[in-house]
């Protein structure tokens, strides 16, 4: 196949004779034309076969050599350095091999770019969000950052009207509770073991400690509070159960919750306290038992409570998780 375009002659001699050719200087002439085909003009006897060999490969290595200059051999040397080698020899089935392999090249990099423009292809089909789609362009990604805080709902701990916490803060409400319980009735029996309480019971030191946390409304209104997640439910933030966390929406901008905090929330939360740590059980004796035996241990005396009043069966961490 040859695609014309104007007339050449070529003027050579080859093993002492002199031949004259005139040939048609075509825009593709080989089957499959490569990038090997833009070192040399594109005439009808350099046609190559199917598989890259040259059907006149003398005049073709000769039209190569023609070509090959300091600034072209740089190039074969970079794309083609065994055609290179081949060019300085005289073995025509060298040449011919080397020519075979640098259509194999050529079709391996034509395939690895149609390859790349498919897989581009797709990934902008699945690209959805504005960050996906620029990283893919190679664009600077532009991001924003928004606020948003807690959506009330009718049976919501933000909602001042609701009767009590809904299901899924109760597990929360009892991981606050043990963190703030555990922590108050271990500092009351240690200062009471240096001497700080005298021989004061340890239930009634475990009462009071518990009491006084269990009512301070004000503990549980600044400590703690609600804030959006970014799978829409409102949860309880603050120590001992999770802190607040940002994330990024469908359009890859990024979303930080804001924490809101009510006397409805902390009479709540003061409320678990009581119905937790002050019912039958665990009784104050359990409680201290529990607490002063994972401070021996050296362990979470938070955890350690916890076992006891939110993870048994029927309790908040089992019942609502």
């Amino acid at each position: 196949p040859v695609g014309t375009s104007s007339v050449a002659i070529m003027v050579f001699k080859e093993m002492g004779v002199t031949f004259v050719i005139v040939g048609v200087v075509g825009v593709a002439v080989s089957y499959f034309a490569g990038d090997l085909m833009s070192y040399l003009p594109s005439l009808d006897f350099a046609a190559r076969h199917p598989n890259g060999s040259a059907v006149y490969p003398e005049i073709y290595r000769n039209l190569l050599r023609e070509k090959f200059n300091e600034t072209t051999r740089k190039k074969l040397q970079r794309d083609y350095p065994y055609l290179v080698e081949a060019l300085q020899s005289d073995d025509i089935e060298q040449f011919q091999e080397a020519l075979v392999k640098a259509q194999q090249d050529d079709q391996q990099k034509k395939d690895a770019i149609e390859n790349y423009k498919m897989e581009k292809a797709e990934k902008r089909k699945k690209c959805k969000t504005k960050k996906c789609k620029a990283e893919l362009e190679g664009e600077p990604v532009i991001r924003r950052m928004s606020m948003m805080g807690p959506t009330p709902t009718k049976d919501d701990a933000y909602n001042r009207q609701a009767p009590e916490l809904p299901a899924h803060m109760r597990c929360d409400a009892c991981q606050a509770v043990v963190f703030q319980g555990a922590a108050a009735v271990e500092k009351a029996l240690t200062s009471a073991f240096h001497g700080d309480a005298g021989a004061r019971m340890e239930s009634v030191l475990t009462l009071e400690a518990i009491e006084n946390t269990c009512h301070n409304i004000s503990l549980w209104m600044y400590e703690y509070g609600v804030a959006p997640s970014a799978q829409g439910s409102n949860l309880f933030i603050g120590p001992g159960v999770r802190e607040s966390t940002h994330w990024e929406d469908e359009e890859g901008d990024t979303v930080v919750p804001q924490t809101a905090h009510s006397d409805g929330t902390g009479k709540r939360l003061s409320d678990a306290c009581q119905m937790l740590l002050l019912g039958e059980s665990p009784t104050e004796d359990e409680i201290a038992a529990i607490v002063m035996d994972a401070v021996h241990q050296g362990a979470d005396t938070a955890a350690a409570l916890r076992i006891a009043v939110c993870d048994n069966p029927g309790q908040p961490c089992t019942k609502y998780a």
